[in-house]
């Protein structure tokens, strides 16, 4: 994966925000230079433009400032990409609940099941007639153990989709 895709646009606006601060510093640096601002604000001696000394300055400045920039570009990224593994994180506990709680439902279903077939093998070995209402629990508990058992199949296809890598 590549880090930049996890850049957002929070990110982006704050890693603006340093560039035109840093930009903001250069500029005052050379209006300094230039209308000699201790002289005029402070009242300093006036001193000479010294274009040299300011395009150091500046050079320093912005070697400063885009490696600065740069650092805090790839600390964002490497956040992005945490927050993303850990929503993933939540949504797969909440998928894992999802599939204990279907789980637990078709288990007691299918105890329903088993009680009920036992009860119809009771009453065949007895020649007894089986009742229509204790044959409608019995479809009823078959749909519902069909029904929970095609949503277990689908959790755990969202949960196979969802698999993901770490990169560092």
């Amino acid at each position: 994966m590549e880090k930049k895709n996890f850049l957002n646009f929070a990110s982006k606006r704050i890693l603006k925000y340093e560039i035109i601060a840093f930009l903001a510093i250069i500029v005052m640096l050379w209006l300094d230079e230039i209308l000699d601002l201790p002289h005029f604000i402070l009242g300093a001696d006036p001193t000479p433009i010294n274009w040299r000394e300011a395009l150091f300055e500046t050079v320093i400045i912005a070697i400063i400032g885009g490696a600065i920039s740069y650092i805090n570009g790839l600390f964002m990224a490497q956040y992005f990409i945490l927050k993303k593994n850990e929503i993933r994180t939540k949504v797969r506990e909440n998928r894992l609940k999802d599939i204990n709680k279907t789980l637990g439902v078709v288990h007691h279903n299918v105890n329903n099941l088993a009680n009920m077939f036992q009860i119809i093998g009771i009453k065949a070995k007895k020649s007894e007639q089986i009742d229509s209402v204790l044959l409608g629990k019995l479809e009823k508990t078959i749909f519902s153990v069909k029904d929970e058992m095609t949503k277990l199949a689908e959790l755990e296809e969202q949960a196979k989709e969802d698999t993901f890598e770490i990169e560092f």
